[in-house]
């Protein structure tokens, strides 16, 4: 199954010399005796196509997902330091902040080099933690928590109205049984009444997910239209598009009835066409970088921070028969002009990401993007 979806809808499937990939598969696949064996096999296979966001979720990933071990960190993937704490989570309780660096795990000292190879034991609870950041110090933390999907969070600073959007997976329930979107679209009309002028999209910590739920709460800034496109060579575009009722994947002006939300009750700002800036750094991927490229071509869009994650890319959702989800990159994205993206997506100004430094007063991106907005509003 794996295979055929692979040579059929892989976003590389023209690089792939499938003559001689695909015997070696088959005979790795004939050795197996377990399920686990033949999603070591797939995981292989999704190795060779080179896309760097396929991957394989087992049904063992989503009871380990819902077990009550997660330790409460958000985490960068690329180096180890703390970007977001869960409320009410054993990391909450011993008072972890966002900004502080793990220097040690279990012992064992971490650097950049080796940090991909201990995140996953920083994200469960019961592992000892060494930790910098004012002080330093050591804490373990205890079990008994799920973790969430994050929430949505808006403030204003000065006249801007900020809205940080984490990444979100599934149907986008947060903990409090609030739908992400909704939530959305709720700070943003609050915002506004308070008196936003302008807006300060923030994607730092927009590690992907699902993107429709993430457009969705946009839609009151982004108004009806089209805001970009799945591109794939050879084959017809898909507009991603929202009518005023629903959001999602056409093409001729049909919906694709597998990818539409619901927008309920939607009324655009009553100032939608205002400054927007948009802040990156390298966890924002995915669908993450999908946000960001909606909102590419729109006039009064400038982008500060770092280069995204570089996976500017669709995942389609393939259920194989044992209830693995087989998450295959299918397209590339393209902005509402028509320009794809295949990589790191640059901000127009870069300005070094000091996470200590996250949404307070000295935070520079931030900074930087009231100053441009400031200059937009003369």
């Amino acid at each position: 199954e794996a295979l055929n979806a692979a040579k059929a809808k892989s976003i590389n499937r023209q690089q792939i010399d499938w003559e001689g990939l695909e015997p070696n598969i088959l005979h790795k696949a004939k050795a197996c005796q377990t399920l686990t064996e033949a999603h070591e096999v797939i995981r292989d296979l999704l190795k060779e196509l080179n896309d760097e966001h396929s991957f394989l979720w087992t049904p063992d990933n989503a009871k380990k997902a819902v077990e009550a071990n997660h330790s409460g960190l958000r985490v960068h993937q690329l180096e180890p330091v703390v970007i977001d704490v869960f409320p009410n989570s054993p990391a909450e309780r011993a008072n972890i902040r966002v900004g502080e660096r793990i220097k040690a795990v279990d012992g064992t000292p971490i650097t950049t080099e080796n940090w991909q190879a201990h995140i996953r034991r920083v994200l469960n609870a019961g592992t000892k933690l060494e930790l910098s950041g004012e002080t330093s110090r050591i804490v373990t933390l205890e079990s008994g928590f799920v973790r969430p999907n994050p929430s949505p969070q808006g403030y204003l600073f000065e006249d801007c109205g900020v809205v940080d959007l984490p990444g979100t997976w599934g149907d986008g329930e947060l903990a409090d049984g609030q739908d992400y979107a909704q939530v959305t679209r709720n700070l943003l009309y609050e915002l506004e009444s308070a008196g936003a002028k302008a807006w300060i999209i923030d994607l730092r910590r927009n590690d992907g997910g699902n993107m429709w739920h993430m457009l969705a709460g946009l839609t009151p800034l982004l108004g009806v239209g089209e805001y970009g496109s799945f591109t794939r060579p050879g084959d017809e575009a898909w507009v991603w598009a929202f009518d005023g009722e629903r959001l999602g994947a056409q093409q001729n002006g049909d919906f694709f009835e597998d990818y539409i939300i619901e927008v309920n009750d939607f009324k655009p700002l009553t100032n939608p066409d205002v400054p927007v800036a948009i802040l990156t750094s390298t966890v924002t991927s995915s669908s993450g970088e999908i946000v960001l490229i909606s909102f590419l071509g729109r006039s009064q869009v400038h982008s500060f921070g770092s280069d995204t994650g570089g996976i500017p890319t669709c995942n389609e959702t393939i259920v194989l028969a044992d209830g693995s989800w087989l998450l295959l990159t299918t397209y590339y994205c393209a902005d509402r002009l028509g320009r794809s993206y295949e990589g790191v997506i640059k901000p127009d100004e870069t300005i070094d990401i000091d996470w200590a430094a996250f949404a307070h007063a000295h935070d520079l991106v931030l900074a930087a993007a009231r100053q441009w907005i400031e200059t937009q509003l003369e």
